[in-house]
C-alpha cells in the first residue's frame, strides 16, 4: 500500500508537459496467462508507419483458442488521431505510473499496456523514444476514459482498413488439468515429456517474455528489434 501512496498521479504527471517529435508507431496489447476462466488470451493492435504507409497489425486469440493476425493497410491517418488524445492528455508522460497489486495469484498473470514510438531525432529512421504505459495503473487511477478513447481509434482504423494479409496459428491446448477436466494419471500412464529450454528461443527485453514473437512482444507490446 504504501508504494500506491508514494506513486506519482496522473495529475501530477500531466502536468509536466513533455514535448516529442513526430509519432511513428502506436500499440495496445492485453493478455492473460495461468489457469484462472478465461486466460491465456491475447488482444493486440499496433500502427506503424511503413513505406510511408500505416500499417495496422491485429492479433486476436480468445482462453486456449487459435491466434489470428491480420494485417491492414489504413484508410486514414490513425496515428495523427491518436496523437490529438497523447498530446492533450501529456501521455508519454504517464510512463512513470505504478501498478500495485493488492490482490496477487501465484497462477495467474496479465499485462495490459500501450507503448509510444517517437522519432525524436529527425536524423534517424526508426523510433528514438518509446514510452510503455502500464493500463491497469491508469485503470487503477479511474482513466480508462483515455484508454477506451485510445483503442476507439484503432478499432475504427481497422474497421476502414484494407485487409491484406491473414495468419491463423492453431491452439497448442491447455497443457494442465483444469477444474477436473481432461485425463486424470493413472498407474502405468505416460509422464509428461520434459523439454530443456531453448537459449535461442527470442525474449522481450522488457517484460522476459519468452517464446514465438513477431514485430512486437505478445505479452507486453513492446517493439522487438
Amino acid at each position: 500500500m504504501e508504494d500506491f501512496i508514494n506513486s506519482p498521479t496522473i495529475e501530477e504527471l500531466s502536468a509536466k508537459r513533455e514535448v516529442h517529435g513526430e509519432l511513428i508507431g502506436f500499440s495496445y496489447s492485453a493478455s492473460s496467462n495461468g489457469m484462472a476462466m478465461n486466460s491465456n488470451s491475447l488482444h493486440h493492435i499496433s500502427v506503424d508507419m511503413k513505406n510511408g504507409e500505416q500499417i495496422i497489425t491485429h492479433s486476436e486469440k480468445a482462453a486456449f483458442g487459435s491466434e489470428v493476425t491480420k494485417i491492414y493497410k489504413a484508410a486514414g491517418d490513425v496515428l495523427s488521431e491518436l496523437r490529438k488524445v497523447i498530446d492533450r492528455e501529456n501521455i508519454s508522460a504517464w510512463d512513470a505510473l505504478k501498478f500495485v497489486d493488492m490482490y496477487q495469484m501465484t497462477d495467474y498473470s496479465s499485462s495490459h499496456g500501450m507503448t509510444l514510438y517517437f522519432k525524436d531525432d529527425p536524423d534517424i529512421a526508426f523510433a528514438d523514444v518509446r514510452k510503455y504505459i502500464d493500463l491497469k495503473a491508469v485503470s487503477q487511477q479511474g482513466r480508462n476514459d483515455v484508454t477506451n478513447e485510445l483503442h476507439g481509434i484503432l478499432t475504427a482504423g481497422i474497421e476502414s482498413a484494407e485487409l491484406i494479409s491473414e495468419e491463423t496459428k492453431p491452439s497448442k491446448g491447455p497443457n494442465m488439468l483444469f477444474m477436473g477436466m481432461g485425463t486424470p494419471n493413472t498407474p502405468g500412464a505416460d509422464e509428461p515429456e520434459q523439454t530443456i529450454p531453448d537459449p535461442n528461443t527470442p525474449r522481450c527485453p522488457s517484460c522476459g517474455y519468452s517464446g514465438e514473437m513477431g514485430k512486437f512482444c505478445p505479452e507486453c507490446g513492446s517493439r522487438i528489434k
